[in-house]
């Protein structure tokens, strides 16, 4: 019996794929003053956020941020408390899709400003305020570790302090990070963590209380929609040999 064979080529299927990149929140720049303007040391870029965070002495004292490309400004926090006359405040304020260039922070206030602090931010949600906390006190002093628990992976955790003495040099204690310290009128600290999942997340500082005036604030960013690719996609093609065998008649 004779037996034939052909090879039959089936291409299976074409896989497509193009990986989306997950987007996190950054810091781009940071600065802080002991003066009522501050201004980055880089040019900052078109579509990202600025941070402002100023510590104010007075009862009930506030302030409010412009700059020189009339970024708006909104108030996402703020924390302190009255003692007398000598009450200790910290206000935190954000202007998003900001113009690009050279930026300077100028505050208007209702009492003296002791401290300014100035972020630059790429990659905020457009509602970006996920969770908050904050405490105060004043002449008992107390701890900066307002803890807040993210109900979105992913979010920038940044805590914002401030004591009113002139030489405190907040030091950031793992996992946080520091990202600057500013002594002078007051002393402040910023430090942050992308945090990558949901959870609490409680701020750890050295020295990790100050005996006089303190505020700080805990806040939870939102980062936006996952970076669509701006490459091809990549290509696989699978493909299958198939033998089949075939029965001829029986030679004679």
């Amino acid at each position: 019996m004779s037996r034939k064979s052909k090879f039959f080529i089936l291409l299976s299927t074409v896989l497509l794929w193009a990986t989306w990149v997950s987007a996190s929140v950054v810091i781009v720049q940071a600065k802080g003053c002991n003066a009522t303007t501050c201004t980055f040391n880089s040019p900052t870029t078109s579509g990202n956020a600025i941070l402002v965070a100023g510590a104010t002495a007075g009862n009930g004292s506030n302030f409010t941020p412009t700059d020189n490309f009339s970024n708006p400004y909104v108030q996402d926090d703020r924390a302190g408390a009255n003692f007398g006359a000598n009450g200790t405040w910290l206000t935190l304020y954000r202007a998003s899709t900001i113009t690009s260039g050279t930026t300077t922070v100028s505050t208007t206030s209702t009492g003296a400003v002791r401290t300014l602090t100035i972020l630059e931010v790429a990659g905020l949600d457009a509602s970006p305020v996920d969770v908050k906390n904050q405490a105060g006190n004043t002449w008992s002093g107390g701890s900066c570790n307002s803890a807040v628990i993210t109900t979105n992976a992913n979010d920038l955790v940044l805590n914002f302090c401030i004591d009113n003495s002139s030489s405190t040099n907040w030091a950031a204690q793992s996992p946080w990070l520091g990202v600057i310290t500013t002594t002078g009128g007051y002393s402040s600290g910023v430090e942050s963590q992308n945090t990558g999942t949901v959870g609490t997340f409680t701020p750890s500082w050295n020295p990790s209380s100050v005996g006089g005036d303190y505020a700080n604030i805990t806040i939870a960013y939102k980062s936006g929609s996952p970076v669509k690719p701006n490459i091809q996609p990549s290509v696989s093609i699978i493909t299958v040999i198939v033998r089949r065998s075939m029965d001829g008649p029986q030679d004679a």
